[in-house]
């Protein structure tokens, strides 16, 4: 009998990787490409603006001027 997938989140079936980036860039088009051919699942989050990323990642602009 085959063991059970693994609930941990750190086995590489259940990783996904999520890209940040800007509808225009031909930088982030580029690791979309890569992603696709390497990784097989990812996610990507359009941004627009800085205000747009720190929201995604959690945390808002009062914290990221902070030393």
């Amino acid at each position: 009998m085959a063991p059970a997938p693994s609930a941990d989140p750190q086995t590489p079936r259940t990783r996904r990787v999520r890209l940040f980036g800007l509808h225009d860039s031909s930088e982030a088009y580029l690791i979309r490409d890569f992603l696709a051919r390497s990784v097989g699942e990812f996610d990507w989050v359009e941004i627009h603006s800085d205000d747009d990323a720190l929201r995604e990642l959690g945390t808002s602009s009062s914290h990221a001027d902070s030393p």
